[in-house]
C-alpha cells in the first residue's frame, strides 16, 4: 500500500485508531466468536467485513446479533 500511495503522491494516513486488533486487543477469530460475527478466516472479503462490523460496533452503530 505504501508504494501505491507514494506513486500517486498521497501521504500515508495514520490508521492507528482504525485497527480492530489495537482497539480490542484480541485476534479476529476470538472477536468474531465473542460478537457472533460470521467469519471465513483468511478470506479477504470475510476478514474485511468482520473488521468493519467490529469497528462499527466499537462506534456504537452495529447490532451485535446481526451478521
Amino acid at each position: 500500500m505504501q508504494q501505491t500511495l507514494e506513486f500517486y503522491g498521497i501521504s500515508n494516513p495514520d490508521f492507528t485508531g482504525y485497527c480492530t486488533f489495537k482497539i480490542f486487543k484480541e485476534n479476529l477469530t476470538k472477536l468474531c466468536q465473542k460478537y457472533r460475527i460470521l467469519l471465513n478466516h483468511h478470506d479477504a472479503l470475510s476478514d474485511a467485513l468482520a473488521c468493519a462490523k467490529l469497528f462499527t460496533n466499537h462506534l456504537g452503530i452495529y447490532d451485535r446479533t446481526t451478521n
